[in-house]
C-alpha cells in the first residue's frame, strides 16, 4: 500500500512512514519526519537552552533539594532498619563508632570498605539478634559459608597450611 507524503509530495510505501497511534501512516515520510525534527530542534534551541538553566526540578539544580534528598535519605534508611533489624539508624551509628568506623573483620581493607560505602548489617538469621556492621565483601563471604564457625574455622584452616 503506498502514502503520499505531505511535505515532500511524493508516494512512498506505507513502511517508509511512522506509524500514528491508530496503525495508519503518519502524514510525513520517514525522511521528512527525520529532517522536521531536526529543523524543530535547531529553531528552539535557545528556548530550550534558557528553559534549561532557569529550571528547578532535580535534586542537583537546587542546594535546598540537596538537603531535603539528604535527609530523606537518612529518613529511608532509618525505616529500613527498624523494619528489617529492629535498631534505628542512631543505633546503626553507635555501633559503627563503637567500631572504629570500619567493618568489625577487616577493619576496612577491602575496597567496599575503604571507599566508605555504607557498612551492612551483619545478624543471626535464627534468631534475627544483631552481630555488628560488615562491608558487603565480609557480609557476603561468612555468608556464602553459611554463617557456620566450623565451615569458617576450616577455610582459616585451609589458608593457614596452604599459605
Amino acid at each position: 500500500m503506498k502514502a503520499e507524503c505531505t511535505k515532500c509530495g511524493l508516494r512512498k510505501d506505507e513502511d517508509e512512514f511512522y506509524k500514528r497511534s491508530d496503525g495508519g501512516p503518519r502524514s510525513y515520510c520517514k525522511d521528512c519526519y527525520r529532517i522536521h525534527n531536526r529543523e524543530q530542534y535547531q529553531r528552539h534551541r535557545d528556548k530550550r537552552m534558557a528553559y534549561e538553566l532557569t529550571r528547578e526540578s532535580g535534586w542537583d539544580r537546587n542546594p535546598e533539594n540537596r538537603e531535603k534528598y539528604a535527609v530523606s535519605s537518612d529518613q529511608a534508611h532509618d525505616k529500613y532498619l527498624q523494619r528489617t533489624y529492629n535498631i534505628t539508624l542512631d543505633d546503626f551509628n553507635d555501633l559503627l563508632e563503637a567500631q572504629g568506623g570500619t567493618c568489625a573483620i577487616c577493619d576496612g581493607r577491602n575496597a567496599d570498605s575503604a571507599a566508605n560505602r555504607r557498612m551492612t548489617v551483619d545478624h543471626d538469621h535464627v534468631t534475627g539478634k544483631v552481630r555488628g556492621l560488615l562491608c558487603f565483601t565480609c557480609n557476603t563471604s561468612i555468608g556464602k559459608l553459611g554463617d557456620s564457625y566450623e565451615a569458617l574455622q576450616k577455610a582459616a584452616d585451609y589458608l593457614k597450611d596452604n599459605s
